[in-house]
């Protein structure tokens, strides 16, 4: 995403998303802040997290940051304008920032960094992504025509 990321992670140690957080925000401000000869504050305001505490809203933050990226794709989704889901899946699947085409068994070098064994529990019980496409626009088509 062009001013924003999402990251699925599981807590081993009390306080430690903070502290990686932390590291990978102050690493990037570092490394960006050299290469483009600049100082200051990177990001605006702090990450935000989110409790993920049941296996079903698991299942949704899963396909909420992987349908993300669709609005770089089709500018209209999150209004219902679709212009063909086809296309937008293999972008999605492309797309090279994200760990879906891991759920699809794309071999990628990323791989290193995502834990496996989660990605293969995952995958088990999550719908055809041409279905969780369709039923994303017409949320999303539904959500415009009520406001």
């Amino acid at each position: 995403m062009g001013n924003h990321y999402h990251i699925l992670l599981q807590e081993k140690i009390e306080n430690g998303i903070s502290k990686f957080m932390q590291k990978v925000g102050t690493g990037y401000t570092m490394y960006f802040n050299e290469k483009n000869d600049r100082i200051g504050s990177l990001f605006v305001g702090p990450f935000r997290s989110k409790h993920i505490g049941t296996d079903a809203y698991l299942r949704k933050v899963v396909q909420y940051i992987h349908l993300n990226p669709a609005e770089i794709f089709e500018q209209g989704w999150k209004h219902g304008n679709v212009k063909n889901l086809g296309q937008l899946k293999n972008k999605l699947l492309s797309y090279q920032t994200s760990s879906l085409p891991d759920y699809f068994g794309a071999p990628r070098p990323e791989q290193a960094i995502l834990d496996i064994e989660s990605i293969a529990l995952l995958k088990d019980g999550l719908p055809p992504l041409s279905s969780v496409l369709r039923d994303a626009a017409a949320y999303y088509e539904e959500l415009e025509k009520e406001f």
